[in-house]
């Protein structure tokens, strides 16, 4: 049967830097969307501590243009007005939105501190840099990979969205994908209609597929309407030609189960949000044995 994962939080990673108030915006109204909690994650790196405390260790001043040496002191202050800042953007955005909010600093490398703080239940948003330089650059590249070592779902924010109207749409491997359910429970939420976009083959009886598990009891519960879209199985690893496939669905969203693009994924999911220009949210694949977690 497939899931429906029933999400608590969504987390929105803030760092040593000015807030990126357009990715608040959007986790806000995501939370808001399916009536979650926002939180939002300030992570100190502690490597500056430590840089900072080396002799010799300096900095430049852009006002001075001059170098100087590091002064700790300074360097702890500066870093908590930025997590001052941080917590004032998220605390406005959530108010406006009404969505209820939390807001905490850790002091931890990126893995620990996204390993320690990330639930099951969470999704953890990644947004796209503004500059293509940042994502060879912390703080972006330690942030995908903590987020993919951890067990919450993960969703992609390109930097540009092309729409915030449409349907869910769910690339299913299997009848059974979890991604069924996740995106039929978020159409359910939005008030949208579900696609199927079915990359599998139908066993050799001709049957339709009997995975309408979690998306039959949306549609039920919710009237939400669902309509399939048959595509090559090999779509999925030339992520333009699924990314055409998908064109004329005009969707709002794509949920995808993590590996569907093939072993680790790579960089398939972050491409087909950026050629979509839509959010993309990789759910845990069930695994065998544990149940469904009942929708929040």
């Amino acid at each position: 049967m497939t899931t429906r994962i029933a999400y608590k939080r969504v987390v929105v990673g803030l760092h040593q830097s000015a807030p990126d108030k357009r990715t608040v915006r959007m986790a806000a109204e995501l939370a808001g969307l399916l009536r979650l909690d926002l939180m939002g994650l300030f992570i100190e790196d502690p490597g500056m501590f430590a840089l900072a405390q080396r002799p010799g260790a300096r900095e430049f001043q852009l006002l001075g243009k001059r170098w100087q040496a590091i002064n700790p002191e300074s360097l702890s202050r500066d870093i908590e007005l930025c997590a001052l800042s941080a917590r004032r953007v998220l605390d406005e955005t959530a108010k406006s939105l009404g969505v209820p909010t939390r807001f905490e600093v850790v002091r931890a490398a990126m893995r620990e501190a996204i390993r320690t703080v990330s639930l099951p239940s969470d999704i953890v948003i990644i947004a796209e840099p503004g500059n293509p330089a940042e994502r060879t650059i912390a703080p972006f590249p330690q942030l995908v990979k903590a987020a993919f070592e951890s067990t919450a779902t993960v969703l992609y924010l390109p930097r540009r969205i092309a729409r915030t109207r449409g349907p869910v749409v769910a690339i299913a491997t299997t009848p059974d994908d979890p991604s069924i359910g996740a995106a039929a429970s978020i159409a359910a939420a939005a008030k949208e209609c579900l696609v199927v976009v079915e990359a599998f083959d139908r066993d050799l009886s001709g049957r339709e597929p009997t995975g309408t598990g979690a998306a039959a009891d949306v549609t039920f519960e919710a009237g939400v309407s669902v309509v399939r879209l048959k595509v090559a199985t090999k779509a999925l690893a030339d992520v333009r030609a699924l990314s055409s496939a998908l064109e004329g669905l005009r969707g709002r969203m794509i949920v995808v189960t993590r590996g569907a693009f093939g072993e680790g994924d790579g960089d398939k999911p972050a491409a087909l949000a950026a050629l979509q220009g839509l959010p993309v949210l990789l759910v845990e694949p069930e695994k065998a044995g544990t149940p469904p977690d009942s929708p929040s």
